[in-house]
């Protein structure tokens, strides 16, 4: 999962957006439109379907929830392993996750 930042008057405007791409030995955060160099913020590709992430000012921290789908031994599933919604079954289990952290591209430490 990339972060990316854009102006809010520019969010269709692909060209507009930035991605987070790691930090520099400064400690600085490096944010670049070449999405080549762009680091995931999240790196559990089999457990990220729908994610959100919320700014708690009294706990001074992000709130990151994600939840997934789990096949039928309890283990995080790709989406598209079912072959999108149209192949997937019925019915399919799904697993909420909740993390923390005091920045937007973590690291994250899961409470829930």
């Amino acid at each position: 999962m990339w972060l990316g930042r854009v102006k809010k008057e520019h969010i269709l405007d692909r060209n507009s957006w930035q991605l987070y791409c790691g930090k520099f030995s400064s400690g600085d955060v490096c944010w670049s439109h070449d999405d080549t160099i762009a680091v995931s913020v999240f790196p559990d590709p089999l457990h990220v379907a729908v994610q959100q992430v919320n700014w708690e000012p009294l706990l001074k921290r992000y709130i990151f929830a994600n939840w997934a789908w789990l096949d039928s031994n309890g283990n995080s599933k790709s989406q598209l392993a079912y072959g999108g919604w149209s192949g997937a079954p019925t019915h399919m289990r799904s697993q909420m996750t909740m993390y923390e952290g005091t920045t937007p591209w973590g690291p994250f430490s899961y409470f829930y």
